[in-house]
């Protein structure tokens, strides 16, 4: 069984994806796969031809610089997301295709889950929901981010409600991680199919 996640930026995606890697599950993280993906030499020499060599550190992609171009530029983030995105496709497909998981589940953690179309590969998604105050709070204690970066990374997602609305269940992961633990276990018993 494929498991999608959903929800807001900082609503707690990771949490859940780790909860469920905890009891078993494996878990498909699009975003490291979509890191590597930029480590790729014919990526990067891509990027550099577009929007010049500085954007190439001797540690890789500058991930901040490319940020700052496409979530002001609606036309270079699609150009990005067509370079990257069918890339990070094969290896998440190829990755659920290998997999073997103890619990019979997979979790796909990806961001863009219903923007990309993804949800249609998983048997179910979760909604993780979580007040905007609280995102906002751990986005800038995590990433490092401001208010208009929260607002433009938000802005370019399909709206909250609707992945709400398309998504099978929902777990409220508000402040306490062990309260989405326990909602997650109790998810993935009813997931797992019965044998007696």
């Amino acid at each position: 069984m494929v498991v999608g996640v959903s929800g807001g930026i900082g609503s707690g995606k990771s949490m859940f994806a780790a909860a469920m890697q905890s009891l078993g599950c494996d878990v498909i993280d699009a975003d490291a796969v979509a890191h590597d993906v930029l480590d790729q030499p014919e990526v990067q020499e891509m990027l550099a031809a577009w929007w010049g060599a500085e954007v190439i550190l001797p540690s890789g992609v500058d991930r901040a610089a490319i940020a700052r171009i496409v979530f002001d530029d609606a036309a270079a983030r699609q150009k990005l997301e067509q370079l990257v995105h069918p890339r990070v496709e094969s290896i998440c497909r190829g990755r659920i295709e290998a997999s073997k998981p103890a619990s019979g589940v997979v979790v796909l953690d990806a961001p863009l889950l219903f923007e990309a179309g993804w949800d249609a590969w998983c048997d179910c998604v979760v909604f993780i929901d979580a007040p905007e105050s609280v995102r906002r709070a751990r986005v800038r204690a995590n990433r490092g981010w401001n208010d208009a970066e929260f607002q433009a990374r938000s802005d370019v997602q399909i709206p909250l409600d609707e992945k709400r609305a398309r998504s099978d269940h929902v777990l409220v992961n508000a402040e306490d991680p062990a309260s989405l633990r326990r909602q997650t276990a109790g998810l993935l018993d009813r997931l797992q199919p019965r044998t007696d």
